[in-house]
């Protein structure tokens, strides 16, 4: 592969030597384990802090319990099973970014739904947090697939 990509001539495009970078740099070339794995646990950091600043922003940063939310659901789009998945209530971080409809009485008795973030960022930013929750859950669907080729190449007998 590194002969390949240091060609430089028209049949190597350059989308394939970008890639070749790529798959060097997250999982050196399928010889890492750890590395797709920690890359994961990178991403449900970034992503979080990502939730986190679109929800808040411009009105203000987030608080730790809106940062713990939203690793919450980082983490929710990266494991997809077990405690992890739950639907996201109306007057919290996410179900304000994602745009859940709080009950009517929630919008009496709930002190989160008065909080000085509302309800309004409408269905566009909640269809762009969708789509990046989306993309989340794909970058970790290839972490994965690199982590458990690795493991596979380390544990094969030849």
């Amino acid at each position: 592969l590194l002969a390949r990509r240091s060609r430089y001539d028209k049949a190597v495009p350059f989308w394939e030597r970008a890639i070749s970078y790529v798959y060097e740099f997250t999982s050196d070339f399928g010889n890492s384990v750890v590395r797709p794995i920690g890359w994961t646990v990178g991403l449900i950091a970034i992503f979080a802090a990502a939730y986190a600043t679109l929800a808040t922003f411009p009105v203000r940063p987030p608080n730790q319990t809106e940062l713990f939310q939203a690793l919450n659901f980082s983490t929710s789009q990266v494991l997809p099973i077990g405690p992890w998945v739950k639907e996201q209530k109306a007057c919290t971080l996410m179900g304000r970014l994602l745009d859940v409809t709080p009950k009517r009485d929630e919008l009496f008795n709930n002190a989160a739904c008065k909080s000085d973030l509302t309800n309004s960022y409408g269905p566009l930013k909640a269809f762009g947090t969708r789509a990046l929750a989306t993309m989340q859950s794909f970058f970790a669907l290839v972490l994965f697939f690199l982590a458990a080729l690795a493991a596979r190449r380390r544990f094969q007998i030849n």
